[in-house]
C-alpha cells in the first residue's frame, strides 16, 4: 500500500500474534515491529506514524523507473537453438524435441547471419558488460550437443566474430549432460556456467526423463555433474517437480546435496507445455500442495544449508521491475523456424515474437513496435501486482507463465514470507 507517498508492506511473522513484519523496498527498510505500531502506520493519524516516516526518509530513496531505464538499455543476451533434437524423450518437454517433427539443425550459414546481425545490432545498446563480455546462450529446441560439430562450429564462430568486434563472448547453456568425456571437455574448456538439467536420485530421473529408447538416462548425467563438478566449471542443477516428485523434495535435495555439496538446486513445477499435454503419468503438482511442499523444502534446505531457488523468489538480494532480459531488453533468440523470440523457451506465443529471419533473402527483419509491446511486459503493468509484497523482487514472475495463465503466486508468496522472516531473524543475532 501507499502511505505518504511510500510503498509500505506488512508480512506475517511467522505464528505471531503481536508482531509483523514491515517492509518498504524503495527504502532497503526491513523490520519487524509490533502489530500496534503498524496499525498506526496505516490509520496515518499519530506521532508514532509521524516518527516511523521521518526515520524512512532518512534512508536512501530508490527510483524504481530508474532502475527499468537500465534494464532496456542493457547489451542483450544472444541464444541460438542449435537444434530441436534430442537424446533424452523427458515425459513433460514442453518441445517434444527428438520427436519426428522435431529434428531440425540450424546451418551454418544461418547462425553466422544471426550472429552477424546480432553484433551489428549491437551499437543501439547504451550500456555494455564490465571488460566487454556479451552473454552467449546455447539455448532453445531440444539438446545443442547431439549436433556437436554444429555445436562447436557456433562456439568457435562467435568467439572469432566477436573478437573482432572488440567482444568477449561468455557463454552458458542449459544441458541434459548425456555425453561422454569429448564433449564435457570441449565444454569446460569454452563454458563460463552451465545448467544441469537433472531432477533427482535414479527413481526419479528415470521416470521423468529417460533416453531415446527408453532406458536410463541417470549414469551419463550423474557422470557429467560428477566431471563438471571436479574440474570446477560453475553450473547450477535444474529440477523439474511433477505431481510425483514432489512427495520427494527432500530426498531430492538431500541426493543433490550429498553428492554435489555447495551446487544451487533450482525447483521448478511442471507445466503443461509438449509432452506434458495428456499425460496421465506426470502432471503438474497441485498447486496448493506444491505451495506447502516448497515451503518445507526451503525450511529443510535452510536447516542444512543447501543453497536451493526457483525462478520466482531466486533474487531477493536485489529489487527488479521486469522478470528478465526477455522482456526488459529483450534478448534474441532465433529459432530453428527463424523466428527472432525474447525467450528461450520453443513454441512461444506470438506476442513475444520481434522479428524473422528470411531464409530466401537470408535477411532479418526486426519489428520495433513488438520490441515495445514485450518491454510492456513489467509490474508497472500488472494490476495484480501493485499491492503485492513481493513486487520488486520476483516482478511478476515468468511473462510466458503469466501469458498462458500458469503462475503460483501463492507458492512464491508463501517462499518469500519465509525468507523475509529468515532476513529478519538473522538481522536480530547481529
Amino acid at each position: 500500500m501507499v502511505i505518504r507517498d511510500e510503498e509500505v508492506f506488512f508480512i506475517s511473522r511467522y505464528e505471531s500474534t503481536d508482531s509483523i513484519i514491515v517492509y518498504v523496498p524503495l527504502r532497503s527498510f526491513l523490520a519487524v515491529i509490533k502489530k500496534e505500531l503498524a496499525d498506526a502506520i496505516v490509520r496515518d493519524d499519530s506521532t508514532v506514524a509521524d516518527a516511523f516516516f521521518e526515520h524512512i526518509k532518512k534512508k536512501n530513496l530508490i527510483d524504481p523507473y530508474e532502475l527499468h531505464k537500465v534494464a532496456t538499455r542493457i547489451v542483450p543476451q544472444i541464444s541460438i537453438p542449435v537444434t530441436n533434437n534430442c537424446n533424452l524423450r523427458c515425459k513433460y518437454c514442453y518441445f517434444r524435441a527428438g520427436d519426428a517433427d522435431k529434428c531440425q539443425c540450424q546451418s551454418r550459414e544461418e547462425i553466422k547471419c544471426y550472429i552477424d546481425a546480432y553484433l551489428r545490432s549491437v551499437k543501439n545498446y547504451e550500456i555494455r558488460n564490465k571488460d566487454n563480455y556479451i552473454d552467449v546462450s546455447i539455448a532453445g529446441g531440444g539438446e545443442p550437443t547431439v549436433e556437436f560439430d554444429t555445436f562447436r562450429f557456433t562456439i568457435e564462430y562467435c568467439e572469432k566474430a566477436f573478437k573482432e568486434k572488440g567482444f568477449i563472448p561468455r557463454f552458458s547453456m542449459p544441458t541434459n549432460g548425456v555425453y561422454g568425456d569429448k564433449v564435457r571437455s570441449f565444454i569446460k574448456d569454452h563454458f563460463s556456467q552451465i545448467s544441469l538439467s537433472m531432477d533427482g536420485p535414479k527413481f526419479i530421473e528415470d521416470k521423468h526423463r529417460p533416453l531415446a529408447n527408453g532406458e536410463s538416462s541417470f549414469k551419463w548425467t550423474y557422470e557429467t555433474a560428477k566431471y563438471f563438478y571436479e574440474t570446477k566449471l560453475p553450473y547450477a542443477f535444474r529440477a523439474t517437480v511433477s505431481s510425483y516428485s514432489v512427495n520427494y523434495l527432500k530426498e531430492i535435495l538431500d541426493f543433490f546435496n550429498e553428492e554435489f555439496p555447495g551446487k544451487t538446486i533450482g525447483l521448478e513445477p511442471l507445466n503443461l507445455f509438449g509432452r506434458a499435454v495428456g499425460n496421465d503419468e506426470l502432471r503438474p503438482p497441485d498447486e496448493m500442495e506444491y505451495s506447502e511442499k516448497l515451503l518445507e523444502a526451503y525450511e529443510y534446505a535452510y536447516s542444512k544449508n543447501i543453497p536451493v531457488r526457483t525462478a520466482g523468489t531466486g533474487k531477493f538480494e536485489q529489487l527488479r521491475t521486469v522478470f528478465c532480459g526477455a522482456v526488459g531488453i529483450p534478448n534474441w533468440t532465433v529459432t530453428t523456424e527463424g523466428r527472432i523470440t525474447s525467450c528461450t523457451r520453443d513454441n512461444l506465443p506470438d506476442v513475444f515474437s520481434f522479428g524473422k529471419y528470411d531464409k530466401e533473402k537470408k535477411e532479418l527483419h526486426i519489428d520495433e513496435k513488438k520490441i515495445e509491446t514485450i518491454r510492456k511486459m513489467n509490474i508497472f503493468h500488472y494490476p495484480e501486482c501493485q499491492d503485492c509484497f513481493c513486487k520488486y523482487n520476483c516482478a511478476g514472475d515468468c511473462p510466458d507463465l503469466r501469458v498462458s495463465n500458469m503462475l503460483n503466486c501463492e507458492a512464491t508468496k508463501k517462499v518469500a514470507t519465509y525468507v523475509f522472516n529468515k532476513k529478519c531473524d538473522e538481522q536480530v543475532k547481529k
